[in-house]
């Protein structure tokens, strides 16, 4: 926490906002309770197990990623959520993508988050663009997120 807290100083000293992703607070809450309300987080969150967007049913191991959102909420974080379209390992395994994760994401948060702190989205595709079909995946993960925030009145 001492060179954590070192870091936000120094860009605050330097007239600029700090910004962190979240997913030590998954394990460590105390994280969140020694953070300063001046970090946007970003927690992400890629149901990966294709547990769900609802903390109520999700019984999987991506829970504890996924509650970060109603956690950081509650602490009184500005968020900047972040999801994907890249299938990992999980949802390979079941034989399924990923082209759902954004719109479910985008959702989810803009229910959860107040409309204040939420300061916008990321989308992580993992995929370089050094061949073709990962510029399509990239191209597609374009396509998905622009879709999600349409239908989730952002756009």
């Amino acid at each position: 926490m001492h060179d954590y807290l070192h870091l936000v100083r120094t860009v605050e000293s330097l007239g600029a906002r700090p910004w962190c992703w979240s997913d030590y607070g998954w394990r460590h809450p105390e994280f969140l309770k020694r953070s300063p309300k001046s970090v946007v987080m970003s927690n992400w969150y890629y149901d990966e197990w294709y547990g769900g967007f609802d903390p109520k049913t999700n019984k999987t191991s991506d829970l504890e990623r996924l509650v970060q959102f109603w956690d950081l909420e509650k602490a009184g974080f500005d968020q900047i959520p972040c999801g994907t379209n890249w299938a990992g390992e999980g949802r390979r395994n079941l034989k399924i993508g990923a082209d759902d994760v954004m719109g479910k994401l985008v959702k989810t948060c803009r229910e959860v988050i107040a409309p204040e702190r939420l300061l916008g989205f990321l989308m992580a595709p993992w995929a370089s663009c050094d061949n073709e079909a990962n510029l399509n995946l990239n191209l597609r993960g374009i396509d998905l997120f622009a879709a999600a925030l349409d239908r989730n009145g952002v756009l």
